[in-house]
């Protein structure tokens, strides 16, 4: 039981370190398309919280995906 429980919390961390680096690249790729200062500052201030990042990536992937 003990062991299964620490498989879980296992893979749960290791997915959600993979969907931070995935939202991180997400972002800065967007940045990079954009060239836009503004963002880039609104970037660098949400880095320190993660939820927010992946809030953001998140609406940007939508913004994106509108535009095509």
């Amino acid at each position: 039981m003990f062991l299964n429980v620490t498989c879980a919390a296992f893979l749960l961390f290791t997915l959600v370190v993979i969907m931070l680096n995935l939202t991180h690249f997400c972002a800065t790729r967007f940045i990079l398309q954009t060239q836009n200062s503004h963002l880039k500052f609104v970037y660098k201030k949400r880095l320190d919280n993660p939820v927010a990042v992946i809030i953001s990536a998140i609406k940007h992937f939508k913004i994106s995906k509108k535009g095509r």
